[in-house]
């Protein structure tokens, strides 16, 4: 037991060396932002994990948190400015705890099937306003023209503060 556990903290330093080491690496642009999106996606699969992995609940509602998330930086951004893409960053995060506390407090009561397919409704529920709603979110162009600030315009630093 205690050599299974030190073989998956090898594993885990190893790879959080690797993805610390690969800029230095002198890898590509494309390099880089594939190893964003692994790391991006991890995190994803990372939250489906607890809650089936753990708890052993099947839900499809990620997305609809993810999506929340990133929609409140785009729009703040495109109707604020690009100042309020860091600021957005924790809005955004703040949307999704508020929203997944109030659906919580919806789904959380029911189990098995019954809970995946409220999940995966909410989840279409939220899809659906989103590809139709053209005017406020562009619909299934989504929001065009979307530029990072300044200070993660550089590809080393976008991928270390993706990493973080």
């Amino acid at each position: 037991n205690n050599s299974t556990k030190y073989r998956e903290a090898v594993i885990w330093i190893l790879l959080f060396v690797g993805f610390g080491a690969l800029p230095l690496l002198k890898a590509s642009g494309y390099q880089l932002m594939l190893a964003s999106h692994i790391l991006l996606w991890g995190l994803f699969a990372v939250a489906f994990n607890m809650l089936w992995g753990v708890t052993g609940m099947l839900s499809f509602g990620q997305a609809l948190y993810y999506g929340l998330g990133a929609y409140s930086v785009g729009l703040m951004v495109k109707h604020l400015g690009d100042a309020w893409f860091l600021p957005g960053l924790g809005l955004g995060l703040v949307a999704s705890i508020i929203l997944s506390a109030i659906l919580g407090l919806l789904i959380i009561r029911v189990s098995g099937v019954f809970f995946t397919v409220l999940t995966l409704a909410f989840g279409q529920l939220a899809w659906q306003i989103t590809f139709r709603w053209y005017d406020f979110t562009g619909g299934d162009d989504g929001i065009q023209g979307i530029i990072p600030p300044s200070i993660l315009s550089n590809k080393i630093t976008y991928y270390y503060f993706t990493l973080a």
